[in-house]
């Protein structure tokens, strides 16, 4: 067996490079419009696809990891990854393109499994540590992995950069076959397929509505949001009633569950929703700054590195204070960055100030996440809490990608006062991500009787 440190190295690089090949869109969405010649708002659904990808796929290979099927649903997460960057990086077009980077969304769902592996593997001193730095990795990897993708957008071409990302994830996949543990010696639970297409279609029609909300007739948006409203609804049905569910949707409505997910969901929609803007804002050669990938990709690195910070400081600071206060907390630094921009955005460090103001607010929130969830569900349950919480992470990245350009380009205005309003949308969604995480923290803390 591997060593604790090789293995946990392993388990970075295994949530750090699919997060990387997987949130690649984010800075290049303007260079993928002019290379396929697609509007704005098609080229922003190669990053909106990725993250419903990673939603549907990350209970799925849970599912499948439970058991002797685990290697097989590592192999499936970054196999999927490395075909998909392969389909990006080769002239095939923009349906290949979009294909490709649906299947780079499967390595999302490795996080869980990767969460799963420390609680068992890592040692106990070293496992709260382990598993709070694992949690932020699909935020923070892709901070870091932005710069170096635009730099290598704009100086090779985007396909250069897919073409880097699937080399890295094979290797990655070559080393997890190398030094990860071996699968435990049990049947999996089943995987509730029926559940699965409930959940892809209702969430994807939700998705489209809102996306295209500008574009398509008024009828027909509101057709398929209530179709997508009624496939979720369906699918939570189903999964009370079904042995084997996709997520255990009983578990979730728990008082520190409940909390958890409201917080991942919606500081996920403000995750997505401040990606796009900077980006655009800094690239728009018309009412933005008019720099390149370069430029946009450097933007976010003080995100990731403040990410970074904010899980150290979560540590530090749940030895001191009750876990469920950090919740408020770090939903109320992510909304200051959202006001810091809403005031001023005419410069960079002006944009380098909220981005770094908002990775400390992320890491904060979702260090603390996941061990709230392993101290408060019996330890049979963690996969499916971990993986339910990371469903609806996904799920509120792929409605703040959707929600970011939709917000800024509705009624065809766009530009300055387009910018501005997408700014007021975040900003409401970041007082709802205050108010609930008080106001279910408060109640956890009051004692779960009062549910």
């Amino acid at each position: 067996m591997s060593s604790p440190g090789l293995l946990f190295t392993t388990l970075v690089l295994l949530t750090t490079i699919t997060a990387v090949a997987g949130s690649l869109g984010a800075p290049l969405v303007p260079g993928i419009a002019r290379d396929f010649d697609v509007s704005l708002t098609a080229a922003q659904w190669s990053l909106t696809l990725t993250m419903l990808a990673g939603a549907v796929a990350t209970p799925v290979i849970g599912r499948l990891s439970g058991g002797r099927a685990r290697m097989r649903a590592v192999v499936l997460g970054l196999g999927g990854a490395t075909l998909g960057g392969l389909l990006c990086a080769l002239p095939l077009g923009f349906g290949a393109f979009l294909a490709g980077r649906t299947l780079q969304g499967l390595g999302y769902g490795l996080t869980p499994v990767a969460i799963a592996i420390a609680r068992e593997a890592i040692p106990r001193h070293r496992r709260a540590g382990a598993i709070a730095t694992l949690s932020v990795t699909t935020v923070a990897a892709a901070g870091l992995g932005y710069p170096v993708a635009a730099v290598m957008a704009d100086l090779w071409g985007i396909r250069v950069a897919f073409g880097v990302a699937t080399a890295l994830c094979a290797a990655t996949l070559v080393l997890a076959l190398l030094t990860l543990p071996p699968s435990p010696d049990t049947e999996g639970t089943r995987v509730d397929w029926w559940g699965t297409v409930l959940l892809a279609g209702g969430t994807t029609a939700i998705l489209i509505a809102l996306a295209e909300v500008s574009v398509l007739p008024i009828g027909r948006v509101a057709l398929l949001a209530t179709v997508g409203i009624a496939a979720c609804a369906a699918w939570v049905w189903w999964s009370r009633r079904v042995a084997h569910p996709l997520v255990d949707v009983t578990l979730a409505g728990r008082p520190v569950p409940l909390l958890t997910h409201v917080t991942s969901m919606l500081l996920g929609v403000g995750v997505y929703l401040l990606f796009p803007l900077v980006v655009i804002v800094v690239q728009d050669p018309t009412w933005g700054m008019g720099y390149g990938a370069t430029v946009a990709g450097l933007l976010l690195v003080p995100y990731a590195l403040a990410s970074v910070v904010g899980s150290r400081l979560s540590q530090r600071l749940m030895t001191r204070v009750e876990a469920t206060r950090l919740l408020p907390l770090g939903s109320a630094t992510y909304l200051s960055a959202f006001v810091l921009l809403v005031v001023a955005h005419d410069t960079v460090w002006q944009l380098l100030l909220a981005m770094a103001v908002a990775g400390l607010g992320s890491g904060l929130t979702f260090a603390g996440i996941p061990g709230l969830l392993v101290a408060s569900v019996p330890r049979s349950e963690t996969g499916s809490a971990i993986a339910f919480t990371m469903v609806v992470r996904y799920l509120g990245f792929s409605v703040g990608s959707a929600l970011a350009v939709t917000a800024l380009t509705f009624g065809g205005e766009g530009g300055e006062a387009g910018f501005v309003r997408a700014l007021l949308v975040a900003c409401a969604v970041g007082v709802l991500t205050v108010v609930l995480t008080t106001w279910l923290s408060l109640r956890v803390r009051g004692g779960v009787g009062r549910w």
